[in-house]
């Protein structure tokens, strides 16, 4: 990975965290998406992304964390494994960025609202088909092979 994606994820991370709208804004092009689908939220370009982070941090204060970063080799694609919370509310989730001109052009992001922390969240025992409750036998017809 290079430097650019880790740069510029750093920086609007670290510009969030003071609750710097127009810094982290400023991490964005002009005609930058940030999406959360299919359809959860969507802001269209670098003022309404600016009038979202403002808004974000009139509310109160954010504080983003990344745990994981990766890229390609280039610099124009990559993301992490992150920790947000606002407003009394903690979202782990996965980002991934397109980065045009050292600028993020896409932002596409998965997240779940949990009240686990990061390791918590990343480390709970998996399900696996033995640790599932079988299900209940169906109801016998008394009958039986004649």
């Amino acid at each position: 990975m290079t430097d650019r994606v880790r740069d510029i994820l750093a920086t609007v991370a670290a510009a969030w965290n003071r609750g710097d709208a127009t810094a982290a804004a400023a991490c964005f092009t002009e005609d930058a998406l940030i999406l959360e689908p299919p359809d959860r939220q969507r802001r269209e370009g670098r003022a309404a992304i600016h009038a979202f982070f403002r808004e974000a941090a009139r509310v109160g204060p954010m504080s983003m964390t990344w745990h994981s970063l990766f890229g390609d080799d280039e610099g124009s694609v990559g993301g992490g494994e992150y920790t947000f919370a606002w407003n009394g509310m903690v979202f782990h989730g996965v980002a991934v960025v397109e980065i045009r001109d050292g600028l993020i052009h896409r932002w596409r992001e998965y997240q779940k609202r949990s009240d686990l922390s990061w390791e918590r969240f990343v480390e709970r025992e998996p399900v696996t088909p033995s640790s599932r409750r079988a299900p209940s036998a169906a109801p016998s017809s008394g009958g039986g092979a004649s």
